[in-house]
């Protein structure tokens, strides 16, 4: 290996990093997280603002 060449393979070692599924789980996981806000923002939103959304049809 000629020298110079560790810079190069050391900027690749992080795009590696996130190449065995990490990303992807933290995407997964986020997507859970941000599907629970979403649920809990309506079940606080919907009975206190919007009671009439809420009638017996």
């Amino acid at each position: 290996m000629a020298p110079g060449h560790g810079a190069e393979l050391s900027g690749t070692g992080r795009v590696e990093a996130f190449s065995d599924g990490v990303l992807a789980a933290v995407i997964y996981a986020g997507s859970f997280l941000l599907t629970s806000l979403v649920f809990f923002a309506l079940q606080y939103h919907l009975p206190k603002r919007r009671p009439r959304l809420l009638r017996n049809a």
